[in-house]
């Protein structure tokens, strides 16, 4: 008898363990294409590039990456999370700034992390650190094949493009005049994130109860030990 109590307080834990993984990073929206380096759209130093995507609920624990790479050099390459891009821009719209480092690529590489995003619009811009660098992200290059992913609730608003020098705000890149989309070409990027509106199926309450009534077996051996 005493070997099944103890097979059940393992199956109670064990399945506690599992209910909560449940609740582990997810998609929240990414954008991908099978671009090559050196064939794939670049940024210059006068020229922007940006996504954009809208949420209908809130998210924790939120990262966000972009494929990025320098063509034949390695620099710097600042990303910006702002909640509006265009002229009327300012710095009170901007959620987060980054400035990574950028080798030959192609590289996955992480520009925020660990922070909350609540319902709303968000802009993901990209420009050039460097005004001698000429960086490129991996688009199809006119090509075909972006393939948009994206969480329940979670509506992909399109990639955007500045260019020209009167097109460009140097020193705010969000509040540069961009155009539309520009066609198949567009940001390689990832967000993820925990939703903050997950509300468990029953089967999830279920196992989470199964796994509560274990834990409070195995602590009722202790204290009776």
């Amino acid at each position: 008898m005493t070997g099944v109590r103890r097979g059940l307080c393992a199956l109670g834990v064990l399945l506690a363990l599992t209910s909560a993984s449940a609740f582990a990073d997810s998609i929240i929206i990414s954008e991908t294409s099978p671009g090559t380096p050196g064939g794939s759209p670049s940024i210059y130093s006068n020229q922007i590039g940006a996504a954009s995507w809208t949420t209908t609920s809130a998210y924790s624990n939120v990262s966000i990456a972009a494929k990025v790479g320098c063509y034949q050099c390695s620099g710097t390459m600042t990303a910006y999370l702002t909640s509006v891009i265009g002229p009327s821009e300012t710095a009170s719209d901007q959620i987060a700034t980054s400035t990574v480092s950028v080798g030959a690529g192609p590289e996955l590489d992480t520009f925020f992390s660990g922070f909350s995003l609540a319902a709303g619009t968000y802009y993901l811009v990209l420009a050039n650190g460097d005004n001698v660098n000429d960086y490129y992200w991996l688009s199809p290059n006119g090509a075909g094949g972006t393939t948009i992913t994206t969480d329940s609730g979670v509506t992909f608003e399109g990639d955007y493009f500045a260019a020209s020098v009167g097109s460009v705000n140097g020193a705010n890149p969000p509040a540069s005049v961009f155009g539309a989309s520009f066609g198949d070409n567009g940001l390689n990027f990832q967000v993820t994130g925990d939703s903050g509106s997950v509300v468990p199926e029953p089967s999830s309450i279920s196992l989470l109860l199964i796994g509560m009534a274990g834990g409070m077996c195995l602590l009722g051996r202790k204290l009776t030990a």
